[in-house]
């Protein structure tokens, strides 16, 4: 039964194979044909979900498998079956049975399920399976296809509904099937999301991302590869020995189960023999062992470095609270140095103030003596004062007339400057004016001239081209006439060539029948020698072959004479040819000639425009610059008559300014001695003022010195009160900290001896798990079982965040919001477990890291062989 069983496996994983290697090269295209839906597909619709999500039917997933040739079988994938003991108790003996088999017809867009023949395997409770049956896709013939890319979409009409497919390779699915069972979760709450993520990275199974962006995480292959490996192991544990002795599991030999989602492992015997099975019991005792041991090193790993943070903080909270101690300490020993300071200020600040008012009360003496010295000195010098202000007044009355006079002098001189510059300038700009009309009257006669000239090269310039024009044009008379000339000879050539051709001709025609008529003579000769009439024939024939041979002698000299008389023909064709060419570049000579003409004669004629022009304008010019020199002129005698005027006004201001000059002399004399007079006077009010300024800054300068002294006493006693106010601060401030910081020392040093113990336990711990890791069971046949792939496994195992995320669970559920930051406190302890004797929960979820081990390779999983058709 064990054979049966494995040959029905091996057929069914060769037809695997095929529709794996089909599948690849399917390809989206408007109009469906049966190869682009040839491979597997699973459901990805809400069809079954529904059905096992509200208990009514066990979790299972419906996987269409369509053949290259058309035939379908429609199965449906569970997570519990396939087993001896699943089969013998429940009667469901298939992980993937069939539901129906079918015919498949795809035409356009319209896919038909024909032929279709129904299963007796048991898929579910009888309920159950009644449900699975009536939603099976095979349930109904007719569908409306809708291919994008791997995403295959049905709508039927009758009834109305819709299912989705999604191609998968069935080596991947079976690892996905796999993945799921060796977490030991319940598929209904968890298979939908892990098929969606794993299979995040194709866009066909889109739909169960349900809008949310996600990366499988890294360790995923490495999780498939593993787990197919356990699994593999679990099922062949849970079959009967080939060398079974235990009477219960011999009852499992009487049912023929069929593992299909399996994955075949070189090593691993199905099924297997008693000692194999304890073997295989070894390595997954090894793997939870190890899981289990890789996770209590991490788990320490993270309490020693948690550990080791916390130490770091105390320490640094201890350090901060001890800084604060010494500056608190320092505080009070400052303020109480400040204390004594403001003491001792204070008592030199009162001694200061009280010499000060002594020093006040003489200076408000000396102020009174000064006051009364000033006013004396003042009345003297009222009466200088006002002798000198009437000098003064006299003086500048004098004054203002005197620089009168010079401002009229002045203004006198300006413009007699002024009238013999403009005349000078004016003489010069005449002069200019009359040497600019010169020379543009003689560039207007020399315009003339030219104008002249061009007019006489324009006429040469015109009886030059119209005698190359003529020329031209006779030219190209002559040039037509030899072209025509040239044409007819041409053509004559031709004729004659074609009919030299004919006569050559019929000479071929002609020897060829005098070769004939001359080999019938000879043999009529030959033949004539015993008959008579024969030979008649034969000189008839002998006389047609001379007169052929004379007119083909004939023929052949008129040849020889028409071949020279073409030939002459060509060559005078040739020369006329040559000759119509030559005529013709003469032509066109003649015509660039011409043309040459024209244009210099246009050129010409623009030149004698221009001349023309700037003779014109050269004659405007002299005539304009002529009035100018004129009009200068006139200017420059009326400047010459201004400066004679201005020169006669300045001599008469002089005289009168020599006048006013010496009655202000006289009168300044006058105002001199009066000022000497008031300023003796004035000096010596100034010094009595400045005595009594003097005695009054000090006497006012004394009264602030005395008042700030004042007020630095107050300072000084409140500063004094301040300083002691600080030192009493600062002492009981000194007093708090030192509390602290002997506690949070005290907090440092404990929390050091809890990090040192931690790191001892995360080094036990790790070499706890490199123990674990050193135990693998030495097997020949089996992989061996690299560090890489116990984190994998531990990843899952452990329940890390990602695994959580992979699986959604706990708060990376659907539709839950998913937190910020590492995992909750609380985060629910494992459960997976590989072998039956182990109990319990693992470690608390942690993150889990890979040992040092050397590069892990993923586990040699074997694929199905090739099918043969």
């Amino acid at each position: 039964m064990a054979r049966v069983a494995t040959m029905r496996r091996s057929a069914f994983l060769a037809t695997v194979a095929v529709l794996m290697a089909v599948g690849q090269s399917a390809r989206p295209a408007q109009a469906v044909e049966l190869r682009d839906v040839s491979g597997w597909w699973i459901a990805i619709d809400d069809t079954l979900p529904k059905q096992w999500k509200s208990g009514a039917i066990t979790p299972m997933e419906e996987v269409l498998q369509i053949n290259p040739d058309g035939r379908v079988t429609d199965r449906v994938m569970n997570f519990w079956a396939g087993s001896h003991r699943s089969c013998l108790e429940n009667k469901v003996c298939s992980d993937l049975p069939q539901v129906a088999t079918a015919r498949l017809k795809v035409n356009t867009n319209r896919l038909s399920f024909i032929q279709v023949v129904p299963s007796n395997a048991r898929l579910d409770t009888p309920t159950g399976e009644a449900l699975v049956r009536q939603d099976a896709v095979t349930a109904v013939a007719n569908w409306t296809v809708t291919l994008d890319s791997d995403r295959l979409t049905l709508r039927g009409a009758t009834p109305a509904k819709t299912r989705i497919f999604a191609r998968i390779d069935f080596d991947r699915l079976r690892k996905l099937r796999a993945a799921m069972q060796v977490t030991g979760w319940q598929p209904k709450d968890h298979w939908r999301c892990f098929l969606g993520n794993a299979m995040a990275r194709d866009k066909a199974f889109a739909p169960l991302q349900a809008n949310r962006a996600y990366s499988p995480p890294d360790f995923l292959e490495r999780y498939l590869n593993f787990a197919s490996y356990l699994g593999a192991i679990k099922a062949a544990i849970s079959d009967p020995a080939i060398d079974e002795s235990n009477a219960e599991r011999v009852k499992l030999l009487s049912v023929e189960p069929e593992e299909l989602m399996v994955a075949h492992v070189d090593g691993v015997l199905r099924p297997p023999a008693v000692e194999d099975r304890a073997r295989l019991n070894a390595v997954l005792r090894y793997v939870d062992d190890h899981a289990r041991a890789l996770l209590a090193s991490n788990a320490a790993t993270a309490t020693a470095a948690q550990a080791k943070s916390h130490a770091g903080a105390t320490a640094q909270e201890a350090a901060r609270l001890d800084g604060i101690a010494k500056s608190a300490a320092a505080a009070a020993a400052d303020a109480q140095a400040k204390a004594k300071a403001a003491a001792t200020a204070l008592s030199q600040a009162r001694d200061a103030s009280n010499a000060q008012a002594e020093v006040a009360k003489d200076t408000s003496e000396a102020l009174r003596v000064a006051e009364i010295e000033t006013t004396a000195r003042q009345g003297a010098t009222t009466v200088a004062l006002a002798a000198l202000e009437t000098a003064q007044r006299a003086v500048a009355e004098q004054q203002k007339k005197v620089d009168a006079q010079s401002r009229s002098l002045a203004d006198l001189q300006q413009k007699l400057d002024l009238a013999i510059r403009q005349a000078a300038d004016l003489q010069q700009k005449a002069g200019a004016a009359q040497s600019a009309a010169t020379a543009q009257q003689r560039k207007a006669d020399t315009a003339a001239v030219e104008v002249t000239e061009q007019q006489r090269k324009l006429e040469a310039a015109k009886v030059v081209a119209e005698t190359e024009q003529q020329k031209y044009q006779g030219a190209k008379g002559t040039a037509d006439v030899q072209q025509d000339f040239s044409n007819k000879l041409a053509d004559a050539a031709r004729e004659f060539t074609e009919g030299l051709a004919t006569l050559q001709k019929s000479a071929d025609d002609a020897t060829a029948t005098l070769n004939r008529t001359m080999a019938a003579a000879e043999q009529l000769s030959d033949a004539g020698k015993s008959d008579s009439a024969i030979a008649d024939a034969a000189r008839d024939a002998a006389d047609a072959a001379s007169t052929i041979q004379a007119a083909l002698k004939v023929t052949v000299a008129s040849i020889k004479m028409a071949t020279a008389a073409r030939d002459r023909a060509q060559s005078t064709a040739s020369a006329a040819a040559a000759l119509s060419a030559q005529l013709g570049r003469a032509a066109q000579d003649a015509q660039a000639i011409a043309t040459a003409a024209a244009n210099a004669a246009t050129a010409a004629e623009t030149a004698r425009d221009q001349a023309k022009s700037a003779s014109e304008a050269a004659a405007k010019e002299a005539a304009r610059l002529l009035n100018a020199a004129r009009t200068a002129e006139r200017l420059s005698t009326e400047g010459r008559d201004a400066s004679r005027n201005a020169e006669t006004a300045r001599d008469e201001a002089k005289t009168a300014l020599a006048n006013e000059a010496r009655e202000a002399a006289r009168i300044t004399s006058l105002a001199q001695s009066a000022s000497l007079q008031s300023s003796d006077a004035r000096h010596a009010a100034d010094a009595a003022a400045a005595f009594r300024d003097l005695a009054r800054a000090d006497a006012e300068a004394a009264t602030r010195e005395a008042s700030r002294r004042a007020d630095l006493v107050q300072n000084a006693i409140k500063t004094a009160a301040a300083a002691d106010e600080v030192q009493k601060a600062a002492t009981a401030r000194e007093l708090q900290t030192k509390g602290p910081a002997e506690q949070a020392a005290q907090a440092s040093a404990k929390a050091n001896v809890e990090s040192q113990q931690a790191s001892k336990a995360a080094s036990v711990a790790l070499e706890a798990m490199r123990t674990v890791a050193a135990s693998q069971p030495k097997t020949e046949n089996l992989p061996v079982i690299t560090g890489a792939d116990i984190a994998a496994y531990a990843e899952v195992f452990g329940e890390s965040d990602a695994a959580k995320r992979l699986f959604c669970r706990g708060s990376y559920t659907v539709g839950a919001a998913e937190p910020h930051g590492e995992a909750s406190d609380g985060a629910p302890a494992a459960t997976m477990a590989l072998s039956a004797p182990q109990a319990g929960g693992a470690p608390a979820a942690v993150k889990v890291s890979a040992p040092a081990e050397p590069a892990a390779v993923p586990l040699p999983l074997a694929r199905p062989p090739a099918l043969r058709r």
